[in-house]
Order: C-alpha cells, then sequence, then structure tokens
C-alpha cells in the first residue's frame, strides 16, 4: 500500500487543510495589519476589504472544490475495492461448489474400498 506521507510524517490528506487554514488566516492577518499600518481613506479601504473578502471567497471555493474531488476518489475507489472483494469472494464460493461434490465422492470411494 503506498505511504501518503510526507518527508516529514505528515498525512497528505491532513496537509491540505492544514495549508487552507493558513492561507485563510494569513489573509486575515495581512488584511489587519494593512488596515492598522497603512490607513486609507473610507472609500478606498472599503475596496480593498471587498477585494481580499473576494479573494479569500475564491480561495475557499477552490479548496471546497479540491476537497470535494478528493472525497468523490477515495469513494469511488472504496467502490472499486468492494466490488473486486465481492468478485473475488463469489469466483471462490463458486470453485468450491463445483468442487466438493467430487471430493465427497472420493471420500466415500475411500471409505467403502477401505471396508472392502
Amino acid at each position: 500500500m503506498m505511504n501518503d506521507r510526507d518527508e516529514y510524517g505528515y498525512s497528505n490528506d491532513s496537509s491540505a487543510g492544514q495549508v487552507m487554514a493558513g492561507v485563510v488566516i494569513g489573509a486575515a492577518i495581512g488584511a489587519t495589519l494593512g488596515l492598522i499600518l497603512a490607513p486609507r481613506a473610507g472609500r478606498e479601504t472599503r475596496q480593498m476589504l471587498s477585494q481580499s473578502g473576494e479573494k479569500m471567497r475564491r480561495q475557499a471555493s477552490d479548496a471546497y472544490q479540491q476537497a470535494t474531488s478528493g472525497v468523490n476518489e477515495l469513494v469511488s475507489r472504496g467502490r472499486t475495492a468492494v466490488s473486486r472483494g465481492r468478485e473475488a469472494f463469489m469466483s471462490a464460493r463458486d470453485r468450491v461448489a463445483e468442487e466438493m461434490p467430487r471430493r465427497v465422492e472420493n471420500a466415500v470411494d475411500d471409505i467403502r474400498s477401505e471396508f472392502s
């Protein structure tokens, strides 16, 4: 089975969530510091906040789409694995069902030869 961990031992699945959280937190901190350190006129500030909000909305939407794709891929892989397992089970069951009468007949013949 493939190892889904990076060079530091972190799971690739959780890394995507951590990166997204870092992006959102970084954007919020950057916007706040921008307002505090470089005050602008009210209109400029509102425009900057609007643009920052739109950028964060797009980033969140992209992260949601990536997460949705990842979940859909996992579900698909799970369904494929279940289907393969079911096929292997049914194949083994059918082989046993075909082989069992012959084995029983051989066992009966062995028993008969012991008593003959």
